[in-house]
């Protein structure tokens, strides 16, 4: 009789979520991010697993087009994309400087180019846009934008815009799918004549008649800004520039040409549709100021 033996002499370790040594992350779309990133910190980790999962639970996952976590010590691993690594993906301009978890922008040569241009989204509409940042600096002394687009059409400069401003004036203005200069300009509250707020802000349209501005720092209550009902925007808009952070593009449709550059701290950047209501709203409030404690920011 002929006795066969079959041995493995290097069987296949299966890893799971953590990798080799690290810990592990249960969400496929956070793995994905954090093995994109090269996120190696289990305190990110297990933030970002639990900010993804936070996401979806309240319907908002598959409305961002775009989250940037600015996680990790080195420029390159800021420019993922949580959504899709794949897409969208940041070009820094001028090497803003990694600091307190976050990139700190210099106002005169740094800004980011996210590649997202509006009029080449499937399916996006103007009444339907939601975006903001974590500013970990507050008021400065200079006109700025800490992300947005402008263009200018028919020689009208700043016909179309999709942007928030801190001026040095002692008023802010939203322009979020606004349509020639003042049309459908928002004066939002939430400062006074020593600066601007340090936290989370959110711009938000809903439809073409509504556009709000919402500012937190906390995990609990509304901190609902400025509300404007029947505000004009241009329908038939149609931006091709791209959404730039700590800066806004500028210009002719597609010259992308950075204008007031901001000289703050950012935690995080992202782009989305608008959440439905304001009870979502609510919920991807807590979600975003949970994984801002989680991950240290």
């Amino acid at each position: 009789m002929i006795g066969l033996s079959f041995g493995i002499r290097n069987p296949i370790k299966i890893i799971g979520g953590g990798g080799e040594g690290l810990s592990p992350v249960n969400d496929l779309d956070a793995l994905a991010y954090v093995t994109a990133a090269n996120i190696t910190n289990s305190a990110e980790r297990t933030a970002v697993d639990n900010f993804v999962i936070a996401l979806k639970a309240c319907n908002m996952w598959d409305r961002i087009y775009a989250f940037y976590p600015l996680l990790g010590n080195t420029l390159s691993q800021t420019t993922y994309n949580l959504k899709d690594p794949a897409t969208y993906q940041i070009i820094w301009t001028g090497s803003p400087v990694i600091a307190s978890k976050g990139l700190q922008f210099d106002g005169t040569t740094q800004h980011g180019d996210t590649n997202f241009s509006p009029a080449s989204v499937p399916g996006f509409s103007i009444a339907d846009f939601m975006f903001g940042c974590y500013d970990a600096t507050g008021f400065n002394s200079r006109t700025e934008i800490p992300m947005g687009i402008t263009e200018t059409v028919g020689g009208v400069v700043g016909y179309s815009r999709a942007r928030a401003v801190w001026f040095s004036t002692n008023y802010n203005l939203l322009d979020i799918w606004s349509f020639n200069e003042d049309a459908a300009r928002i004066v939002f509250s939430g400062v006074n004549e020593n600066g601007q707020a340090v936290g989370h802000w959110t711009f938000l349209r809903r439809s073409v008649n509504e556009a709000k501005v919402f500012y937190f720092n906390t995990g609990s209550g509304s901190n609902y800004m400025k509300g404007q009902n029947s505000v004009t925007i241009n329908p038939n808009a149609s931006l091709t520039n791209k959404m730039f952070l700590a800066a806004a593009s500028d210009g002719a449709p597609g010259a992308n040409t950075p204008n007031l550059r901001s000289n703050k701290l950012y935690k995080y950047f992202y782009m989305s549709k608008a959440a439905i209501n304001d009870a979502q709203f609510l919920q991807f409030r807590l979600a975003l100021y949970n994984f801002q404690i989680a991950s240290g920011k």
